[in-house]
């Protein structure tokens, strides 16, 4: 199998099907995975926790957010960062369920301090008026969703 730098993997999931767009970056050790998440209508995720920052992108649909024990609306265009090992998890919007593009990412832990200062004691870090970084993300998943 030829080494290809883009992989879609479709997963059927009982209440609709949810496409994962993998690009493969070997040059950029510190991008763990990026992707474009489709919900079906009862689609729930479970609390969990991983070694990485995650950064959300809602791209359309609405759900709920879970992270520390606390729910968050969340509809289009909202931004949200999950910090190493913090607990998140939610569910999608029966009616107008949530397409999601996330970027998981290491930074050292020399820079961690520097790059994320104003969200280092924060459960949750939501970004309501970035319109430079929303329109950024929207062109990812704009690019995405067409591969």
């Amino acid at each position: 199998m030829a080494n290809r730098a883009v992989r879609r993997l479709s997963i059927p999931t009982g209440d609709g099907q949810t496409s994962l767009v993998v690009p493969r970056f070997p040059e950029l050790p510190s991008i763990r995975s990026i992707g474009l998440s489709q919900s079906g209508p009862a689609w729930t995720n479970a609390p969990h926790s991983h070694a990485e920052y995650e950064l959300h992108f809602v791209r359309r649909g609405k759900g709920t957010l879970t992270a520390q024990g606390r729910r968050f609306a969340v509809a289009s265009g909202d931004i949200y960062l999950f910090r190493p090992c913090e607990s998140h998890g939610g569910f999608t919007d029966a009616k107008d369920p949530a397409q999601v593009l996330y970027l998981a990412f290491t930074v050292p832990a020399a820079l961690r301090g520097e790059v994320f200062t104003s969200v280092q004691n924060k459960p949750l870090f939501l970004h309501e008026d970035v319109a430079e970084l929303r329109a950024s993300l929207r062109t990812l998943g704009d690019s995405l969703a067409a591969l």
